[in-house]
């Protein structure tokens, strides 16, 4: 036994030394969080020029600049790569010289082995007489057997780049209870909110056929074009399955729209009003370019939606060919009958378009220095099935920011908040028997106008 024990202790400390960091980048002494950013201005030249130029090591002190460091050992060979990833200094020459002589940066990206001698190595990096404003990016990556690290190195001539912003991508699904193939979309999308949190932005658009306690009407969201159910679009370009996507599964494409790059980043907060019938939303929206035109658009969604009225056909019941995770809606799986009542997620309850049109005001000539503020009340849907099914616990408000192309290029998507003086859905005053009307916080209404009240003890809508 105690053989045994030692074996194990010895493996256990050889997996710590063999996974122990080897090597790192500093910058002035200091070491650098592996991907972490330096900034270096530009500064005029010793000769008396004038000319401005950017340089990872000013001098031939290693502490003086950027390096790579050993953490053991003395020598060490490896190899490293080198992309601009944005210029706009219109530099006369930009080179880089790593354990060996200097290379000019003819091309946008430069691969080249590398020696370690007496624990370090100078990373030289320049920029020559920088003519314009504006600011360099560049990705040093170094790889030193199995290990690799990397450092990203910005050059400003009185312009930075701008703050890194968020992508997130917006899946819009043309679905309906009575849509007996839909499961499939479920589970799709149930998938996407497991793989990717709060990066993927659900929004599920109950519009297939009729008696949909869920239903959202056409001309109160978006005018988007789906030939049946199910089916998807991923930030409004091409219509996908939501199960199967293009081809080889939702997850594929989705991964591919988050790979593209964005002009623009957007955060979103949300509260309710004092009655909490309804939602007050602000949107932070960041430019990455200048002149740019948006528009916006809010969707309020709920999640946890069910009861009784909240059936979904299922013609998957007696299928045994179904694969693992679509299987549960198949014969013997936990939801295998030809109707079942589940919990709904990702529901669009409304949104910012009243008779199909947009009502929040567009975004235009947006600077990539200065972030804009929107904002938008949101109401709840009238339908009073639907309506008494939310738990306002779990509503939430999607962003959209739209080019003028109609493709969504990025969103945003936040838990409403409650606001003060609320009194939560346990506490609200019960009134059974009590045919008077009085308003969510408890407050009685003589002469009720147009609203959500309590009555008997239950929530009625006056229209």
């Amino acid at each position: 036994m105690k053989k045994q024990l030692l074996m194990t202790a010895a493996i256990l400390l050889l997996t710590v030394v063999a996974q122990a960091q080897t090597f790192e980048f500093r910058y002035h002494g200091e070491a650098i969080p592996d991907g972490g950013m330096v900034t270096i201005p530009a500064v005029e030249d010793d000769f008396g020029f004038g000319e401005l130029w950017c340089e990872t090591n000013p001098s031939d002190n290693p502490n003086n600049g950027l390096i790579l460091k050993l953490l053991s050992g003395t020598s060490a060979e490896g190899e490293a790569s080198l992309s601009i990833d944005h210029n706009t200094l219109n530099a006369t020459t930009i080179k880089w010289c790593m354990g060996g002589a200097c290379m000019i940066m003819k091309d946008d990206m430069l691969t080249k082995d590398f020696t370690v001698t007496n624990g370090s190595v100078q990373v030289q990096f320049d920029a020559d007489d920088c003519k314009s404003k504006g600011y360099l990016l560049a990705s040093l990556t170094a790889t030193i057997g199995s290990e690799t690290h990397s450092v990203t190195i910005q050059f400003t001539n009185g312009e930075s780049a701008p703050p890194a912003v968020t992508r997130r991508v917006v899946v819009e699904e043309f679905t309906g209870t009575g849509c007996g193939y839909c499961p499939r979309g479920i589970v799709g999308r149930e998938k996407l909110r497991s793989e990717y949190d709060d990066l993927y932005v659900g929004i599920v658009l109950h519009q297939y056929g009729s008696g949909d306690p869920m239903a959202i009407a056409r001309d109160s969201y978006a005018s988007l074009t789906f030939t049946g159910a199910p089916q998807c679009m991923i930030n409004r370009r091409n219509t996908v399955d939501p199960y199967n996507g293009s081809g080889n599964g939702i997850i594929n494409d989705f991964a591919a729209e988050l790979a593209t790059p964005t002009s623009a980043g957007i955060e979103v907060e949300a509260k309710w009003n004092a009655s909490q019938t309804k939602v007050d939303a602000k949107a932070t929206v960041q430019s990455l370019v200048d002149g740019a035109d948006y528009n916006i658009e809010y969707v309020l969604i709920g999640d946890g939606i069910t009861g009784s009225e909240f059936k979904q056909k299922n013609y998957y019941y007696n299928r045994t060919d179904l694969a693992a995770d679509l299987a549960v809606f198949g014969a013997g799986g936990q939801y295998g009958q030809q109707e079942v009542n589940l919990v709904f997620n990702d529901v669009a309850l409304s949104s910012s378009y009243v008779s199909g049109v947009n009502q929040a005001a567009k975004l235009t000539n947006l600077s990539s220095s200065e972030p804009v503020v929107s904002q938008y009340t949101l109401g709840l849907p009238t339908n009073e099935t639907l309506l008494n099914a939310i738990d306002k616990n779990q509503v939430y408000v999607a962003a959209l920011l739209v080019d003028d192309s109609g493709i969504i290029v990025n969103a945003a998507k936040a838990k409403v908040q409650g606001s003060a003086g609320i009194i939560a859905p346990n506490a609200l005053p019960n009134h059974q028997g009590d045919m008077n009307y009085y308003t969510l916080d408890g407050r009685r209404v003589d002469n009720p106008a147009k609203g959500v009240y309590i009555q008997n003890g239950k929530k009625i809508i006056i229209k």
